[in-house]
């Protein structure tokens, strides 16, 4: 099942988007040893927004989210959900010169600045 809300523009200086996966992934074939795929994420989460006014200052904020998932077929051993949250503020100094400053919140790493 998939539900996607790409693109919903709120304002012509904002951009609101999000996208909801849910999976429930099995080996076909009948195993002893389990029917679940190790590394299959059960549920995939994605927001954020975007704002870019005619004004020098823009930036936008985001949020992944990565539900558990089995690692070994019988899924008797499971990961912990992830959630990474980031954002970026930039500054236009000129129609082609920007600059940025991007970060990360818990569960996330520190994205590379850029100028």
């Amino acid at each position: 099942m998939d539900c996607d809300g790409d693109g919903g523009t709120t304002a012509h200086w904002m951009t609101v988007d999000a996208d909801v996966a849910f999976t429930n992934a099995r080996f076909a074939d009948a195993d002893p040893v389990g029917t679940r795929i190790p590394g299959a994420l059960d549920r995939v989460i994605s927001a954020g927004v975007t704002i870019e006014p005619r004004r020098p200052l823009f930036g936008s904020l985001r949020v992944r989210h990565f539900g558990p998932r089995p690692l070994v077929e019988d899924a008797s051993v499971n990961s912990k959900s992830t959630t990474i949250c980031n954002g970026e503020v930039g500054y236009r100094l000129s129609s082609r010169a920007r600059g940025l400053n991007r970060g990360s919140g818990p569960g996330g790493r520190a994205a590379p600045r850029a100028a």
